[in-house]
């Protein structure tokens, strides 16, 4: 009987009648095998209800939410729901929702047909930020850096940016039962924090850092054990602990002077805080000989190198430093007297050469590539974007731009990026056809920043040039 069974050939009428498990048992086979491998099978579709919104629609709508989500204006799975409903009523779609709105099992539904809608925990970006990053301001900065830095070498272009360090430290993962209600992590008795300033430059190399504590006179600095903090570093203090007029300019004439070198002019790249702009440290600047430039406002999560890749790092390091330090013995504890030798640690670790050229290059400074800056770094300011602005020439971006910097690069057309990408070539080839494009031979390893290079090497420049 179950071989007979086995061989009876199915239509596919009959096959739709028995699709669960106990139907497929009757037949000897898993319901599986029926719709694929069941010999006269010859029905294609597949298994479930159809959905209730077109296929076309329902693309429209993830496209639009994805697209939401990269102006910071993400759509919860609520909103989702009611926009679904409201979707529903307008097409006039017969559904048999609940209270006329879909469920979560309709999102579960949505999102195994679109993999790419996925359910994210945005993070937090202040809306000045967003609105800041706006390509034209931050093309204009990109216009000013290429005019002072051209002729400069990596150890004459610094960044200096703060940070704070705070002492009850961030507790690292660790190893636990599985269902533990709560894994403690012990952590110092004060929030008081530390302000850190370092300074890098192209090369890769660091000034020795500030050091700003809270407190009203010389005497707090006595509870830090100074001596065992970065070698060369300067402290001081504040009744805030944080960086103000009178210590930029102290910043400039103990950190920078001593340690910058006798190469003049050289360039240091800030950001807007009013410290860095006042008028002692901007005449000390003039006297020696040094550019002091400072990024649009509220862009340096994007613009600063140490934010890009840097401080990231020394924050992790340091909490998993103080981590350590709290879990080899229950006398240890994260305050004035051991913040120093941790800092230090983190600070060895992290402000390493490799990661300070990074931060550079993530940020376009390193052999002026504006392209550098993602364009998905735009889609927030788009949202605020002013029509009636007005623009230069130079400015308007040409059909078929793919990234909002090109303009850049048909401006300054003498300093084509040319890459010989995935070419087998030797450097003399390389530089020989470097030399007749009379461009400059840059090395990009993404495929997407090739292929706008190679667009815009395809011309005409006649017009541009």
């Amino acid at each position: 009987m179950v071989l007979k069974r086995w061989s009876m050939p199915f239509k596919p009428l009959d096959l739709a009648k028995c699709p669960s498990w106990k139907q497929a048992s009757i037949l000897m086979c898993p319901s599986q095998h029926l719709l694929t491998e069941y010999p006269g099978n010859t029905l294609d579709r597949k298994p479930g209800k159809k959905p209730v919104i077109p296929g076309d629609v329902e693309t429209q709508m993830v496209k639009k939410v994805m697209g939401l989500a990269e102006q910071e204006f993400g759509i919860s799975s609520w909103q989702m729901l009611g926009r679904a409903a409201t979707v529903c009523s307008q097409l006039k779609l017969k559904k048999k929702f609940k209270d006329g709105v879909p469920g979560m099992d309709w999102l579960a539904g949505l999102r195994r047909r679109h993999p790419l809608l996925v359910l994210r925990k945005p993070e937090k970006l202040a809306t000045v930020r967003s609105r800041m990053l706006n390509p034209i301001k931050v093309g204009r900065y990109f216009k000013d850096l290429y005019e002072y830095s051209k002729d400069m070498s990596p150890t004459e272009i610094w960044n200096m940016d703060e940070t704070n360090l705070n002492m009850e430290h961030r507790p690292v993962k660790v190893l636990a039962s599985v269902g533990a209600r709560s894994v403690p992590g012990r952590t110092g008795n004060t929030r008081e924090g530390v302000t850190v300033l370092p300074c890098v430059n192209t090369a890769g190399e660091k000034n020795p850092p500030l050091l700003i504590v809270r407190g009203k006179t010389e005497r707090f600095l006595r509870s830090f054990n100074t001596h065992e903090g970065p070698p060369s570093a300067k402290w001081t203090y504040q009744p805030k602990g944080w960086m103000i007029d009178s210590i930029g300019v102290e910043w400039f004439r103990e950190i920078v002077l001593p340690n910058c070198g006798t190469k003049r002019p050289q360039l240091i790249i800030l950001d807007s805080h009013h410290s860095h702009e006042t008028l002692g440290l901007l005449e000390l600047a003039q006297e020696n000989n040094i550019m002091i430039m400072t990024m649009p406002a509220h862009t340096t999560h994007y613009l600063c190198p140490l934010d890009r890749c840097v401080f990231g790092p020394f924050k992790r390091e340091y909490d998993a430093v103080c981590s350590e330090f709290m879990s080899t013995n229950t006398d240890n504890i994260v305050n004035k007297l051991s913040f120093a030798k941790l800092m230090r640690t983190a600070y060895d670790k992290s402000f390493k050469s490799a990661n300070i050229v990074s931060g550079f290059e993530a940020t376009g400074i390193v052999d002026w590539n504006p392209l550098a800056i993602p364009v998905s770094a735009f889609a927030a300011a788009s949202a605020f974007d002013n029509p009636d602005i007005e623009l230069d020439e130079a400015e308007k971006e040409l059909p078929g731009d793919n990234h909002p910097f090109l303009w850049l690069v048909h401006l300054y057309s003498d300093l084509i990026e040319y890459t010989l990408y995935e070419k087998d070539v030797t450097w003399n080839e390389a530089a020989a056809i470097c030399a007749q494009d009379k461009a400059h031979l840059l090395s990009i390893n993404s495929r997407e920043k090739f292929d706008l290079i190679q667009e815009f090497k395809q011309g005409p420049w006649q017009s541009i040039a």
